[in-house]
């Protein structure tokens, strides 16, 4: 049976945080693929601004195109309506009967998944996969938590090793953690290893950049 890892998600935009969870995910689970599902019309960002569709999946078909198991999926855009996941599963289902769904989110949806439309489909049709933390593992409400969702809904939950960026501002310099690497930190790898994670966040920006000069070009 086909396993297959799905990341649902506006992607506005896409960033490299996204792509260290999608590989570890892969690698840990040994996934035959992993799914990048834009949705055009996401139920809970109504009244905010979001880039138009066509642009964030493109984004996001450039971000993983090195990657040959990784694949971006215009699937949400044959609804209309609100995008629902228990909507999507259940069609995917239908299209791919032979294939395990796994549905990776992150920490803050995995606490409020209960309160999902239709926790209980998505729980019959796919395997969670929750991104961890450090801080997550430790915290015994995650267990609780876990615990809670698989008495009330079935759901079966897995856990992946998250990729955490953030930066903050320390005497005028930006510094860069990169917390849940699948391999050594930036600020405490060799420079070989130094260039080559750098290169990967230079490309994916090299890629954007081609991509808002294209259309801007042909957009006058």
């Amino acid at each position: 049976m086909k396993k297959i890892a799905i990341l649902g998600g506006t992607f506005n935009p896409v960033h490299n945080g996204h792509l260290k969870l999608a590989e570890n995910t892969w690698r840990q689970f040994s996934l035959d693929e992993f799914w990048f599902l834009p949705s055009p019309n996401p139920p809970h960002k109504q009244g905010r601004t979001i880039t138009d569709f066509s642009h964030r999946f493109e984004m996001t078909k450039l971000a993983i195109r090195k990657y040959p198991s990784f694949v971006c999926s215009d699937f949400e855009t044959r609804r209309t309506g609100k995008s629902y996941t228990s909507d999507t599963l259940t069609e995917l289902k239908q299209l791919h009967p032979d294939t395990e769904f796994y549905f990776v989110m992150g920490a803050d949806s995995f606490y409020e998944f209960g309160n999902w439309h239709e926790p209980e489909t998505i729980s019959k049709l796919a395997t969670i996969i929750v991104a961890d933390r450090d801080y997550e593992k430790s915290h015994s409400d995650r267990d609780v938590q876990e615990k809670f969702l698989r008495e009330t809904f079935g759901t079966r939950v897995l856990f992946v090793r998250a990729a955490v960026f953030y930066c903050q501002n320390i005497a005028g310099s930006l510094h860069v953690s990169t917390e849940g690497f699948p391999f050594p930190a930036l600020q405490n790898s060799r420079p070989s290893t130094y260039i080559k994670n750098l290169l990967q966040i230079v490309n994916i920006l090299f890629a954007f950049s081609s991509f808002i000069r294209y259309n801007q070009r042909k957009n006058g």
